[in-house]
C-alpha cells in the first residue's frame, strides 16, 4: 500500500522541514485559488478565508527566516502582505456588519431597536455596494486567480531549503519576543494601534504554534488554544475599534443621540475586552523569548528525532 503524503498546516515526524516548507505554502496556495470561485456566490466567506491564508503564509515565512535567508523572507512578507491588503477593505466592511449583530444581542445595550435596525440596513447596503465595485467594477477575483495561479507555478519550481529544526526558532524566538514588546506597549498605552500591533504578533505566534504542535502536542496544543483565545479577543477589540471609527466618519444613523449612545457603549466594551484579554496576554508572553525556544528545541530532539 502507496504510503499517504503528508497533508494540513503542520510539520511531521518523518517529513522533511524543507519539504514541509513548501508543500504548507502550496496547500494554502491552492486553497485560496478554490476558494476564489466562492466569490460570486459566498464572497464575505471567500474573503476571510483567503486572507486567513496569507497570514498562515507568511507565519511559515517568519518561522523559517533563516533558512530562506532575507531576499526570500522579504518576497513572502511583501507579496502575501499586499495580496492579503486587496481584500482588507472587503474584509472590514463585513466585520462592521458581525459586530453589529453581536452588540444587538447585549442586553446591557440600551438603544432604540428600530435605530439599530436601520443602522445595520444601511451598513449591509454599503457593503453590498463595494462588494459589487471590488468584484463587479475592479474584477478583483480575476486578478487574485491569476496571482495565485502565477505563484504556485512559481513555487514548484522552487528547489527545496537547507534546514534542520535548529533553523526555525530563531523565527519562533523572534515572533515570540516582538509579541511580547509589543504587549508591554499596549499595556502602557492602549491605543487601537498598539493592540492591533499585539494582535498581529499573537496570531502570528499562534500560527507557528499549530505548525509545530507534533513536537508535544498535549502542552503545545493547550497554549494555541489560549493563543487563539486571546487572538479573537483582540480580534473582538479591533472590530469594535473599527466600527467606531467608520460610524464617526461615516456620520451614518441621523439620531445624534443614539448614536452617540452607541459609540459610549462601544467605548466601554472595549474596555471590558481589554481587560479581560492583558492577564492572558501576561500569562502566555510570562517566559524569556531565548528560554521558550530552547524549549521547543528541547522537546524537538526528544519526540522527533528520539
Amino acid at each position: 500500500m502507496k504510503k499517504r503524503e503528508p497533508v494540513g498546516y503542520r510539520i511531521y515526524r518523518y517529513e522533511a522541514l524543507s519539504k514541509a516548507f513548501k508543500r504548507i505554502i502550496l496547500e494554502q496556495l491552492h486553497q485560496s485559488l478554490k476558494l476564489c470561485d466562492q466569490f460570486g456566490i459566498t464572497p464575505d466567506p471567500a474573503t476571510h478565508e483567503i486572507r486567513k491564508c496569507t497570514k498562515r503564509i507568511r507565519a511559515v515565512y517568519r518561522l523559517y527566516r533563516s533558512a530562506t535567508g532575507d531576499v526570500l523572507f522579504r518576497h513572502g512578507k511583501t507579496f502575501y502582505g499586499n495580496l492579503s491588503q486587496v481584500l482588507a477593505v472587503h474584509r472590514i466592511s463585513a466585520a462592521h456588519i458581525e459586530t453589529l449583530q453581536l452588540l444587538a444581542t447585549d442586553k446591557r445595550l440600551s438603544i432604540n431597536s428600530a435605530y439599530l435596525h436601520n443602522l445595520s440596513a444601511e451598513v449591509e447596503k454599503r457593503h453590498q455596494q463595494l462588494t459589487h465595485h471590488i468584484f463587479q467594477d475592479q474584477q478583483a477575483d480575476r486578478y487574485l486567480t491569476e496571482t495565485l495561479s502565477a505563484e504556485i507555478k512559481a513555487m514548484a519550481k522552487k528547489p527545496l531549503l537547507s534546514c534542520d529544526f535548529h533553523d526555525l526558532t530563531p523565527g519562533l524566538r523572534r515572533t515570540y519576543g516582538q509579541g511580547k514588546k509589543s504587549l508591554d506597549l499596549a499595556i502602557q498605552h492602549p491605543s487601537t494601534e498598539n493592540f492591533h500591533e499585539l494582535r498581529k504578533m499573537v496570531k502570528s505566534l499562534w500560527y507557528q504554534f499549530l505548525l509545530i504542535r507534533p513536537i508535544w502536542p498535549s502542552y503545545i496544543g493547550l497554549e494555541a488554544h489560549h493563543l487563539d483565545i486571546l487572538a479573537q479577543r483582540l480580534g473582538l477589540e479591533h472590530d469594535l475599534a473599527e466600527l467606531d471609527q467608520f460610524l464617526s466618519r461615516e456620520g451614518i444613523g441621523k439620531d445624534e443621540m443614539q448614536l452617540g449612545l452607541l459609540l459610549d457603549f462601544i467605548a466601554k466594551k472595549r474596555l471590558q475586552v481589554q481587560k479581560s484579554l492583558i492577564p492572558l496576554a501576561k500569562r502566555l508572553y510570562a517566559e524569556k523569548p531565548v528560554r521558550m525556544s530552547e524549549r521547543m528545541e528541547e522537546f524537538y530532539r526528544i519526540v522527533m528525532e528520539g
